[in-house]
Parts: C-alpha cells; structure tokens; sequence
C-alpha cells in the first residue's frame, strides 16, 4: 500500500520570507510503496494516495495552513521502483487572495537602436572630396544611418494571484500586452508591459469559495527604462535619416500598446 511522507524540506528546497511570514516554499514529498504494471499505472497511484492525503492544488497542508498549493510535479526517485517524488510548490494564501506574491528577477536585453539615449537619430555624414572618382558623389556630403547594438537593463517581474471571474479567457486577453497607464512600483508610464497571462482553474477548498469561478493566474511583466512603445522616423529616399529632426516633426512616438490601469488588480503595487 502507498503511503505518503512529508513534507520534506532538502536540498531542492527553497523558502522566501518577509516580515516574518512565508510567502512561498518549495519542498517535497515522498510516495513510498509505489505498485503498477506501467511507469503511468505507478504516477496513478502516486498521484491517488497524495490526493487521498490532501495534498492537492489549491488545498492547504496541514502543517503550512497559511499556505496554499499551486503547483505538484511527480518524478519516480532515482534508483527506486516503487517511491515517486512529489515536488510541490506553496504560496501565502492571503497574498494570493490581496496583493498577490511577487517575484522578479533582473537581466540584460541586447537590442539594434537607431537612437542615443536622448531619443536623437543616430546617424554619420560624410564629405567626400571634390576629386573623388564618382562624380554623383564628388564634393557632396551624405548622411546614413548609424545603428548601434547596445544593452538594456530589464526586470522581469512574475505575479501569482487569484481571480474570481467566470471568463478568465476575457480577463488574460485583457491584459495581454498592455502597458501600465500609471507609474507602478516606481516604474514610468508605459515602461511596464504584460508580456503573458496562465491560469488554471482551482478547486473549492475553502469555505465561501464558488467552484469554477476560482483561478490562480500568472502575470508575467517586462520593465523597460525607456519604453515599450515603438518610435517612427522620417527618412530621405536613399533610406538615411537626417541629422536635424526635431521630436514630433520628424520623429513621433507611437502608441502601439494599448494603455491599463494595474493597480485595478493590483492595488498594493503602486
């Protein structure tokens, strides 16, 4: 017969505090006395006697009740036949139901820019002599465009947090590549944009919750410093961009992304 051991915190484990609470740990549990025919007749059973037990997604462990499960992975022990490890991720219930549970993570992004960092056109002229052996281009001075591929600091950012709604797929399309409208987090108009939406559906698992209408969502976000919105330029016949254009005669910003107000959602992120 299967039993269920756990939860086992180890060497994959991980927990994030603050202010003294647990916002999110990833621990373990072992399904020992595994029996099947096939690797997925065992996975069913392992998966069966962890139901059985409670530890299942969206239900709080007895010995983490401020905790909620959002996520359980299920891989046989190395070495074994019969013990399947389950690796489950929990997160503060009372996070997920207000601010939701934040995590982020800064890197580099490298990119093509046709601009310097005041948003003027990078370009280079030429003054070619008045002997030059082509007489279209002797004594005439051009201008090209001078791209340059530079780094850019980024911060993604992941929020998990449950929404009651009836139409999550309205709700993710929604958000979906939508800038923030406002400064959010310390972060600029239009700098922060929603590059991803997951859900799943929950189970009822505490008193008051309507079934079906539960979802745990995941809000993915990218910060740019000098924003998402892309910009447009004018340029000569020849494909070069003069050298004298002035913002907003010659060269626009434009509103590609579409504008939300985030703290609708998530109103202690501001």
């Amino acid at each position: 017969m299967a039993t269920v051991h756990g939860p086992i915190i180890g060497e994959r484990s991980s927990i994030e505090e603050s202010n003294g609470a647990i916002k999110r740990l990833v621990c373990h549990y072992e399904v020992k006395g595994v029996t099947g025919v096939t690797i997925s007749a065992k996975m069913k059973t392992a998966y069966d006697a962890l139901t059985s037990a409670g530890i299942i997604f969206g239900g709080v462990v007895p010995e983490f009740p401020d905790l909620m499960l959002t996520d359980r992975n299920f891989s046989l022990m190395s070495g074994t036949n019969d013990v399947w490890v389950c690796e489950v991720t929990l997160m503060n219930y009372a996070d997920l139901e207000g601010q939701g549970v934040f995590s982020s993570a800064s890197g580099m992004t490298s990119y093509t820019s046709y601009t310097d960092y005041f948003m003027q056109p990078l370009t280079e002229s030429y003054d070619y002599p008045a002997d030059y052996y082509d007489p279209q281009l002797a004594g005439q001075t051009r201008t090209i465009i001078a791209p340059i591929n530079v780094n850019q600091a980024t911060d993604d950012l992941t929020v998990t947090k449950l929404v009651s709604t009836a139409n999550p797929t309205v709700l993710a399309d929604s958000w979906r590549l939508r800038l923030n409208a406002t400064v959010w987090r310390g972060r600029g108009i239009g700098t922060v944009l929603c590059t991803r939406v997951e859900y799943k559906m929950m189970r009822k698992h505490k008193a008051g919750d309507t079934p079906g209408d539960r979802h745990l969502f995941q809000f993915s976000f990218q910060w740019l410093p000098q924003s998402h919105q892309p910009w447009t330029y004018y340029t000569h016949p020849d494909g070069t961009i003069p050298g004298d254009l002035i913002l907003n005669y010659g060269y626009h910003h434009r509103v590609w992304y579409p504008y939300r107000e985030y703290a609708e959602l998530f109103p202690a992120g501001g």
